[in-house]
């Protein structure tokens, strides 16, 4: 749910930065993908024989490390906090945004 509500969040402020319905799927669509290929580059990086340091470091941003520690059962909480931070500073610029649409 918490992985889910910051993608929610993201597709909200793609959509708040577009002016129409096609521009805001296609901007969405792309940051979803980023997101798709940060969960994909841990294993690239290994295969490329980059340091575990820098490996870890780009695992623990990764969104689908995030659900895979979930489904085992490992809740973390720093985890949970950097997804709702992230979700609060996102609607955050939504509305900014709106409100900065209706004033111009």
């Amino acid at each position: 749910a918490v992985v889910g509500a910051t993608l929610v969040a993201l597709g909200i402020f793609c959509s708040g930065l577009c002016r129409t319905a096609a521009s805001a799927a296609m901007l969405t669509g792309m940051a979803l993908m980023a997101i798709l290929l940060m969960g994909l580059a841990p294993r690239i990086m290994e295969y490329w024989n980059f340091s575990s340091a820098q490996v870890h470091l780009v695992e623990s941003v990764s969104c689908w490390a995030h659900v895979e520690r979930f489904s085992r059962g490992t809740i973390e909480p720093r985890i949970i906090a950097g997804h709702a931070s992230i979700c609060a500073a996102l609607v955050w610029a939504s509305s900014a945004i709106a409100r900065r649409v209706d004033d111009g």
